[in-house]
């Protein structure tokens, strides 16, 4: 993270989002070992378009044309994924909407009946969970207490 700097953009337990500024050389190595840093985009593929609205929820979209959405707690499926997705995730971001809610439904088979019934969950809530920090121009973020010198 030292190497990374304030190009750092997100982190989680294991992994690091960041940027490397045009003209600049990526500091970080690549390896195949265990503990070595690996790219999980392929080629020379890069993000061009990251959105987080907290600890493991996130989307990006990369050059290449590949999305990911992922939010911790949501089982993003199709009908989901239609309510949760890349323009709701920065429509919270913005403060355009406070919220946005999903309702699974599953169905489950008992083991011992072998009986299918349904059953409608309570509905899960996604809002912008940033706490951690203080948000300033331009998104960049100064930790709380942050006094310029």
């Amino acid at each position: 993270m030292e190497k990374i700097g304030r190009n750092m953009i997100y982190c989680d337990t294991d992994s690091v989002i960041y940027s490397i500024p045009n003209g600049q050389v990526n500091p970080i190595e690549y390896g195949e070992l265990l503990g070595e840093w690996t790219n999980e985009l392929s080629g020379d593929d890069y993000i061009n378009k990251w959105l987080a609205t907290g600890p493991k929820s996130y989307h990006f979209q990369t050059r290449d044309g590949k999305k990911v959405t992922k939010v911790k707690g949501f089982t993003l499926h199709h009908k989901n994924s239609q309510v949760i997705n890349a323009e709701t995730m920065e429509r919270l971001i913005d403060g355009d909407i406070h919220s946005v809610a999903v309702q699974d439904f599953q169905i489950i088979c008992d083991k011992t009946t072998r009986q299918l019934t349904s059953r409608t969950d309570k509905p899960k809530t996604l809002r912008f969970n940033f706490d951690k920090r203080v948000i300033i121009d331009n998104y960049d973020t100064v930790p709380y207490g942050y006094r310029s010198l």
